[in-house]
């Protein structure tokens, strides 16, 4: 769906997890919101724990967004290589925020708003991804000049 992004930021949970995703060169950002509980599973279980999600939600931690944050660089750094290390899906993962109140844009943008349903065993969650027009017509609909002879004939 495509709604204002100013309005909808409103709409979005005070507390949770957002994160700035770049492209260089450009010094727009996609925001992903992902479920707090399920966040806190996932943490869990990278820290060695059963994935247990907690029963009172509270902001992550400087250590639990570093390890979030380590999953995205990873997963970020995966996408890069299954594309054939092309520089159109070279993202960058540039800040973990747990308030949609850090993000400004213009009045009367528009965004581009895909949600995921994510399942880790039994635990079921949530992300969305958020490409602001500006970001979205830039990384997806701008020609890009250095696509390599295979990246031409795809």
């Amino acid at each position: 769906m495509t709604v204002e992004v100013s309005p909808y930021l409103e709409t979005l949970p005070r507390q949770g997890v957002y994160l700035a995703i770049g492209l260089a060169p450009l010094d727009e950002r996609a925001i992903c919101e992902m479920d707090l509980l399920l966040s806190h599973s996932i943490i869990d279980r990278l820290l060695g724990g059963e994935g247990e999600p907690l029963t009172n939600p509270r902001p992550l931690t400087e250590i639990e967004e570093g390890v979030l944050s380590y999953l995205w660089l990873k997963l970020l750094s995966r996408i890069y290589e299954e594309a054939g290390g092309s520089a159109r899906v070279h993202f960058r993962l540039h800040q973990c925020c747990s308030s949609p109140q850090d993000f400004k844009f213009s009045a009367g943008a528009k965004t581009i708003v895909l949600s995921f349903q994510i399942r880790i065993g039994d635990k079921a969650g949530y992300a969305r991804l958020l490409f602001p027009s500006p970001f979205a017509q830039k990384v997806f609909l701008e020609p890009m000049t250095d696509f390599t002879a295979a990246e031409a004939v795809f």
